[in-house]
């Protein structure tokens, strides 16, 4: 058996603590940077945040987990036929849903699939991508229905921009939003993004015109609010903007078809548990204002509620 002699073995020691060191040291740097300076180490950097800006020409499965359900809709959609005995909750909707400046298992699809588990085998199924637009997730139930999925509740979320096209195609379908709904005039479609210069006046612009009847846009709503899911569906927003005369049109017109739109008000149990926390807390950050993990937290508890309430949570 090799002998190292007392100088070796006290140079080795000081080379295994100097490497501990500076493993340490690495995950506390970045702690502390997530933690406190978020905004200039992380923001639009990190695919472990969600941030679709993270890599040069990145891929969906750089993102995991995160990006798995939209990825076997398009790729594979035939897998969600399942015939296991799992209650199915599908949540639909774009970089809310995604979870863009949070950790995947902070997203509140991942946060309410642990608590389901602990009552009844479960899945949720998040398929969002940053960007979709209501006419995105009208195509991704779309794709749902027709192979003929189990799902036994939805979730749309709903963000005053949804009424804004993408200027591509993201998900592959037999109907498009020009020809299928008979909605006159022109379409508005998601100006192109500079991140080294974000008009964002611009974008605003964008988001209003998209509710004016001189754009096919607002007939599309109408004409989408009447083929979504009425039963064992919500339609959730998410506490931004939920009063503005945009969101107001929004809602309203859902409601008139019968879908249950809710807000976080409409949970004031919920609501009792968080109201102890700062307003800030529940973004990502002060310049990413997508909703932080606790807020995802919250929005887990409002869908376990409405399950809940609805008898879903039994035992089975």
């Amino acid at each position: 058996m090799l002998q190292l002699s007392p100088v070796r073995k006290n140079y080795l020691i000081k080379i295994g603590i100097s490497v501990l060191g500076l493993i340490i040291s690495i995950f506390a740097v970045q702690w502390i940077a997530e933690r406190f300076f978020f905004d200039l180490f992380f923001y639009q950097k990190s695919v472990k945040y969600g941030y679709i800006l993270a890599k040069k020409n990145a891929r969906w499965k750089d993102f995991g987990k995160r990006a798995a359900d939209v990825i076997t809709l398009t790729k594979h959609p035939e897998r969600f036929r399942s015939s296991q005995d799992l209650f199915t909750v599908a949540i639909i909707g774009d970089s809310f849903v995604w979870g863009q400046g949070i950790r995947n298992e902070d997203r509140f699809a991942e946060v309410l699939q642990k608590k389901i588990n602990k009552i009844r085998p479960a899945r949720v199924l998040s398929l969002a991508l940053c960007g979709d637009s209501l006419y995105d997730n009208y195509i991704k139930y779309h794709i749902l229905m027709r192979i003929g999925a189990r799902v036994d509740f939805f979730v749309f979320g709903l963000v005053d921009n949804d009424l804004i096209l993408r200027n591509y195609e993201q998900y592959k379908s037999d109907i498009s939003a020009e020809r299928s709904f008979g909605c006159p005039g022109p379409f508005l479609y998601n100006p192109l993004f500079n991140p080294q210069a974000p008009d964002e006046a611009a974008y605003q612009r964008a988001v209003k015109q998209s509710f004016d009847d001189s754009f096919g846009n607002l007939c599309l709503l109408n004409r989408l609010a009447e083929k979504l899911p009425k039963v064992n569906a919500i339609y959730m927003t998410f506490g931004r903007n939920s009063k503005n005369p945009l969101m107001a049109t929004y809602m309203n017109t859902l409601r008139d078809r019968g879908l249950r739109v809710v807000t976080v008000q409409d949970y004031p149990e919920v609501v009792e548990r968080y109201k102890k926390n700062k307003i800030e807390s529940f973004q990502v950050s002060p310049k990413d204002g997508h909703p932080s993990a606790l807020a995802n937290k919250m929005f887990a508890d409002m869908i376990w509620q409405e399950l809940s309430d609805r008898g879903f949570l039994s035992q089975k």
